[in-house]
């Protein structure tokens, strides 16, 4: 287990990084039971930064597995609800299966940008609202919904 989460802090990914930190502070929701999920979205330097944190919000030890990779996605919509980027379309990822224990209280924390370029490389407007939708790949066991894995927000300038 030490060893899954001395890897975990050194993975990173191509745009984006990965990091685990442990937490004393519980986080309740109505809604999930296992999860909670946050995206913060700042304008920074041109770019959106997204920043993804998934808490473990249940008293029992869930495992994360991923089947690549990939650990995240995330999917920009413009304000006619039509997709107009998804970061992981034209991306290959490595293949391979990898376990990821999360106790009570821990989370995961994934930090990303997008430049305002459509998935045909155009740039959009920065002056325009989008919905951005950022969801973990991992299947979890005990069965957790995918919607606990997964948070919109909406990028008003």
């Amino acid at each position: 287990m030490e060893e899954q989460k001395e890897n975990l802090n050194k993975s990173e990914e191509k745009n984006g990084s990965i990091e685990k930190e442990f937490v004393n502070k519980k986080v309740g929701s109505e809604v999930a039971k296992h999860f909670q999920s946050l995206l913060q979205i700042k304008k920074e330097d041109g770019n959106l930064l997204l920043d993804f944190t998934l808490n473990n919000i249940s008293k029992e030890d869930l495992t994360l597995t991923f089947t690549s990779g990939q650990h995240y996605d995330f999917l920009i919509f413009n304000k006619d609800n039509n997709l107009i980027y998804q970061w992981s379309k034209g991306r290959f990822f490595t293949m391979g299966m990898k376990d990821v224990m999360l106790e009570p209280g821990d989370q995961l924390k994934w930090s990303t940008s997008w430049d305002f370029e459509n998935q045909i490389g155009e740039q959009v407007s920065k002056d325009e609202e989008y919905l951005i939708e950022f969801l973990v790949t991992a299947q979890v066991e005990p069965k957790v919904s995918p919607e606990e894995l997964r948070s919109k927000e909406k990028y008003i300038p």
